[in-house]
């Protein structure tokens, strides 16, 4: 899910848009996995899948702007 979550954010420009490296989106990525809390639902995996999901609205329906 980490690569997934990645290549999400470089597809949409954002390391360019917002100036961050590679390593440091890296490293956020895993640190915001590793400090998810443990629950049933709300966790890192329904996390990715909103994440997953906003991407595919913004991009299938071209709302980027």
């Amino acid at each position: 899910m980490i690569t997934a979550a990645l290549r999400m954010f470089m597809e949409l420009g954002m390391l360019q848009k917002f100036k961050i490296d590679y390593e440091t989106l890296c490293r956020w990525l895993l640190t915001v996995r590793k400090n998810y809390r443990m629950v049933l639902y709300h966790n890192w995996r329904h996390a990715f899948n909103v994440c997953q999901c906003m991407f595919a609205m913004l991009t299938v329906n071209s709302m980027l702007l």
